[in-house]
């Protein structure tokens, strides 16, 4: 094996590796109180004035729940 190949070789088990973590890696929910403290957080006149914001809200907090440093 030439040292190429080695370094092929270890680059694709550190990938694979990485791979694995990424596919173990669990989904976390948000709570119920966390919805409810997301809602009281969005202004609106009425529901559909505050659909859009309050959708990229929990978007933003399932983002920081679920960052991949998180595991």
């Amino acid at each position: 094996m030439t040292e190429s190949e080695r370094e092929l070789d270890l680059l694709l088990g550190d990938l694979m590796a990485e791979n694995r973590r990424l596919l173990d890696k669990r989904w976390i929910d948000l709570t119920d109180d966390e919805i409810e403290e997301i809602s009281d957080s969005i202004e609106g006149g009425d529901f559909f004035d505050s659909v859009f914001p309050f959708a990229r809200a929990i978007e933003a907090k399932l983002k920081e729940k679920n960052a991949c440093g998180n595991l």
